[in-house]
């Protein structure tokens, strides 16, 4: 869909993006990608960790986005900026915290559907 404007990196790897990024399942993600060589977007609502997290990675193919997909509006917001990154996307990681209820700060299974139908 926007192969006119993707950005693939020189060995054709799409660009993978994990929501959550500062929380502990998020970081073990971005983690495991750059481990990988695997472009990645990191997503969070905390400006402070995405720069943490780029200074720890000061070589890798690391992009960082203040966001979230916790609801539909907030997704839609989200994909607007993955698109002007330029980028094509393989896969939208959502950690799940699991416990006895959804916390309201987690993406919403209709915000990633959106934000997965925006992006591809």
């Amino acid at each position: 869909m926007f192969a006119d404007r993707a950005h693939v990196d020189e060995r054709g790897v799409d660009t993978l993006v994990v929501l959550e990024a500062d929380g502990p399942i998020g970081r073990v993600m971005v983690e495991m990608a750059i481990q990988s060589h695997q472009p990645v977007v990191a997503v969070s609502l905390d400006p402070r960790a995405l720069r943490l997290l780029q200074q720890d990675h000061p070589q890798a193919d690391l992009h960082v986005l203040v966001g979230s997909a916790v609801d539909v509006r907030s997704a839609i917001w989200l994909a607007d900026d993955l698109r002007n990154l330029k980028r094509r996307y393989s896969k939208v990681i959502a950690p799940i915290e699991w416990s006895a209820a959804r916390s309201e700060d987690q993406p919403t299974s209709d915000a990633l559907d959106v934000l997965r139908d925006q992006i591809q």
